[in-house]
């Protein structure tokens, strides 16, 4: 009979030789993720303001809120998260930062190719139909760079 050692290390051999890029690993994505019920309501509520032909200023404003609870929503349903930081200011920093360190979260930077150790994704959305300027790209990979060494993913939602 087999000891617990010998689970254990055949688990994180297991592990170890996952391969993202294999098909067969669209199962363990399926696992990792379980999305939230609001999500859909929500995203009903965000198409409305898509088929705006002129928003106002403060329809503007209010779809961005909404795009900001829905980015909330979506990372939330990631498992192993230990910490999802959410900032809604005016400021130009960005909107989410999600982290984690147990094994179901090595097991979602596996997925994405993250480093463990730059395993922090950082979210920045705008409610916006037009292309994400050249500049504020930048300035979301310089923030990254310079103030977040742990984030090896950014993610732009227009």
């Amino acid at each position: 009979m087999r000891s617990q050692e010998q689970f254990i290390e055949d688990a994180i051999n297991a592990i170890e030789s996952i391969k993202p890029e294999n098909p067969a690993s669209n199962k363990l994505a399926s696992y990792l993720y379980i999305a939230d019920k609001k999500l859909s309501d929500y995203l009903d509520k965000l198409v409305e303001f898509t088929q705006l032909k002129k928003p106002t200023q403060q329809q503007s404003k209010r779809a961005g809120k909404l795009l900001e609870q829905i980015v909330l929503l979506v990372f939330k349903g990631l498992k192993g998260i230990q910490t999802i930081k959410s900032f809604q200011s005016a400021g130009p920093q960005y909107d989410l930062l999600v982290s984690g360190d147990d094994l179901p979260w090595s097991l979602v930077c596996k997925i994405l190719y993250l480093n463990l150790n730059q395993r922090d994704i950082v979210i920045e959305a705008k409610a916006t139909k037009a292309p994400v300027p050249d500049k504020q790209f930048a300035r979301l990979c310089s923030i990254m760079e310079l103030n977040l060494q742990g984030a090896g993913l950014g993610i732009f939602l227009p």
